[in-house]
């Protein structure tokens, strides 16, 4: 089997469920996202912090980490029913 013939097989199975399959690969995208970022402002934070005696800098990006952090995990949270609903196993 093909890719292309693959991917028709797939998209007729999800074709009830196309909501929530948008919806987990969009959640899982920003999860990735997420997933890459985070390294990446630690690198920011320690660079930038321990050039400066801000303060006011530091609450700022450590405010904006755990905005972050929130977002994510709501956005876990969000996942878990469309994914329990397109694998129909709820644990």
């Amino acid at each position: 089997m093909t890719f292309p013939q693959y991917a028709r097989v797939l998209t007729r199975h999800l074709a009830p469920y196309r909501g929530a399959a948008v919806g987990v690969v969009l959640l899982l995208l920003l999860d990735v996202i997420f997933s890459i970022s985070w390294p990446l402002s630690f690198k920011f934070l320690i660079d930038n912090i321990s050039n400066r005696a801000d303060r006011g800098f530091l609450t700022e990006v450590v405010a904006v980490m755990f905005v972050a952090v929130l977002f994510e995990s709501l956005a876990d949270f969000a996942q878990k029913p469309a994914d329990c609903q397109l694998h129909r196993s709820c644990d």
